[in-house]
């Protein structure tokens, strides 16, 4: 088990990070400490875009560098120029068009140079859509390991993404492979596995999709974010040095972004030395990005009702709940910020005028 206090900020990075107001994120990626002088992983993070993703290269020396720089950078260019009033099927069709263009540029240049001949590199991109009406949607495209996970508000983590090796391979439709990918992501012990299973385990980073390698079919994932939702992308450098049940105690343990992929880091880091079965010494990235509530909280201090408070909230139907708990102030409005989870996990929000909350909260009164 990881000693958390202990968790720091590691010193070779490479950090990305923008000033979107609505998204709040953090990203970094960091060599292996094997080959300190070459990082084969490369993130995309572009805020005013609603855009992020990892790209992990293979390939060897510069090609796998070259790889996930070059897919980056073609995948980037093209999602920018989008306008952003593109209908959701269209974005869903953008982002698998945009991978095919940049397989296609990937076996382009490696026909022109015999030195490129064997890169390729996993790609796993998501984009931020929010209709009209202000429903949000994460639309995902991912080829090879790379992943992308959820973390709700309720503080379950789940895999959105499903790695394209051995185990998608030999299953027979996509949830008895996600059974398997689930009880992999959670091996501390080998002895626990069937020697199927083990084998799986021992062979699950074959991957048999990648850009620049032949034909493709991405995959694309289109999904519900609520407020206070959380979305981790992160290389095979992290997820396979941790197990799911790690990253969720980090993604929930961390107050902010930038802490949670430092500890993600960190701690991969710290497993990488171990004599572990899931050591691993790779290249290690990872990207958190917050869904963000609608109202912002502009003061945390509030005399009568100081954050964290469990007070009474009246509902629109009449009724007088109990367990909401204070999130914040806004003195422009003279709001209280309330919170409290429903029954499906998501968290919901309110603002309550002070006074009424004061009237609600009054010992005295018997309403």
């Amino acid at each position: 088990m990881f000693n958390w206090d202990k968790i720091y900020k590691p010193k070779e990075v490479v950090k990305q990070s923008g000033e979107l107001l609505k998204l709040d994120s953090w990203g970094e990626t960091v060599a292996a400490e094997n080959r300190p002088e070459r990082n084969e992983d490369a993130i995309l993070i572009e805020k005013e875009k609603g855009l992020f993703g990892i790209l992990d290269g293979m390939g060897g020396h510069a090609a796998g560098s070259r790889a996930s720089q070059e897919a980056k950078d073609y995948i980037s260019e093209n999602l920018r120029k989008l306008p952003d009033n593109l209908t959701l099927p269209l974005i869903q069709k953008e982002l698998e068009k945009v991978f095919f263009g940049a397989n296609t540029r990937l076996l382009s240049l490696a026909k022109e140079d015999p030195n490129l001949k064997e890169m390729g590199t996993t790609a796993s991109i998501v984009k931020i859509w929010e209709s009209a009406q202000g429903d949000k949607k994460a639309i995902i495209a991912n080829i090879g390991d790379s992943r992308v996970y959820i973390f709700r508000a309720n503080k379950q983590l789940e895999q959105i993404t499903l790695d394209d090796n051995i185990v998608s391979q030999i299953s027979e439709n996509e949830q008895e492979a996600r059974v398997i990918q689930q009880r992999l992501n959670n091996v501390t012990d080998l002895n626990t596995l069937s020697s199927q299973e083990r084998m799986l385990f021992n062979r699950r980073n074959k991957i048999s999709q990648a850009l620049g390698i032949n034909e493709i079919k991405p995959r694309i994932y289109t999904i519900e974010v609520y407020e206070g939702d959380k979305i981790a992308i992160t290389s095979d450098g992290v997820h396979d040095n941790l197990t799911d049940e790690e990253i969720a105690q980090i993604l929930h343990v961390t107050p902010d972004n930038r802490t949670t992929v430092e500890n993600l880091i960190k701690a991969s880091r710290d497993r990488n030395r171990e004599e572990h079965p899931r050591a691993k010494a790779d290249d290690m990235s990872a990207i958190v990005v917050d869904i963000p509530f609608k109202e912002q909280v502009l003061s945390k201090k509030i005399i009568d009702f100081p954050e964290g408070k469990i007070v009474n909230v009246r509902r629109s139907n009449g009724e007088i709940e109990s367990d909401w708990q204070v999130f914040g102030f806004n003195p422009k409005t003279n709001c209280v910020i309330v919170r409290k989870f429903d029954t499906e996990g998501r968290i919901i929000q309110k603002k309550i005028p002070q006074e009424e909350l004061r009237d609600l909260n009054n010992p005295e009164n018997k309403n």
